[in-house]
């Protein structure tokens, strides 16, 4: 949140391996949701994405699903033997999910999201459940009187249209909302450390330049 607005009050969404919103008040969080962990929670990011990847590639392999052109884009980022046939494919990907640590499966979310860039159908019904579930984990802890909202996390930041359908959605609940985005926490921390040594808070000038300086040749996640 820091690293996103010099406001002293305000609400942070963060997307990226997992999901979180949350209010700030001060120096403390003072209301929280999501943020659950893969098995459970984290609706709407970057794990969340990716299983559902799965899940609809596994379908369209065994007929009970449309075909999608991420069945290719899987073959592609996992490295599965793309001339097999679709149960050996099926039993590829299902072998490689399960030999890797979960959080692994956020780097399925980019084919996802450029998938559906693409105009992919089931790609494209994936990331609008995300974002419906972005913002309704937004939604359980903003109100009106909220002012600033900050986008964080690689899927806010770098995966359009993902982003971009949040963003959007952002403004047409809260239309009085300043919406920032930061793709690192470093210059939240800069910020901090300035306000303990001067006393006051950088302003938005300074913190956009801390901004700029952390996102230098900064790859997406």
């Amino acid at each position: 949140f820091r690293a996103g607005t010099p406001a002293r009050r305000g609400a942070v969404l963060v997307a990226g391996t997992g999901a979180v919103a949350a209010v700030v008040d001060g120096d403390a969080v003072v209301r929280r949701a999501g943020g659950h962990g893969w098995l459970v929670g984290d609706e709407g990011s970057a794990v969340w994405l990716g299983i559902r990847g799965v899940r609809a590639v596994l379908h369209a392999l065994d007929g009970r699903g449309p075909a999608t052109s991420l069945t290719t884009a899987f073959v592609e980022a996992i490295g599965i033997d793309a001339d097999a046939d679709p149960e050996t494919l099926a039993r590829a990907l299902v072998d490689h999910v399960y030999a890797h640590p979960p959080a692994d499966l956020g780097r399925l979310a980019r084919p996802v999201v450029d998938a559906c860039a693409a105009g992919d159908a089931v790609a494209s019904e994936l990331v609008r459940d995300a974002a419906v579930e972005l913002t309704g984990t937004l939604a359980a802890v903003v109100d009106h009187t909220i002012s600033v909202v900050v986008l964080a996390g690689s899927l806010l930041t770098d995966a359009a249209p993902l982003a971009d359908l949040v963003r959007s959605e952002v403004r047409r609940r809260w239309r009085e909302t300043t919406i920032t985005t930061t793709r690192s926490g470093a210059p939240g921390a800069v910020a901090l450390a300035i306000e303990l040594h001067t006393g006051a808070p950088p302003n938005e000038t300074v913190l956009a330049s801390l901004r700029s300086a952390g996102n230098t040749d900064r790859p997406p996640a």
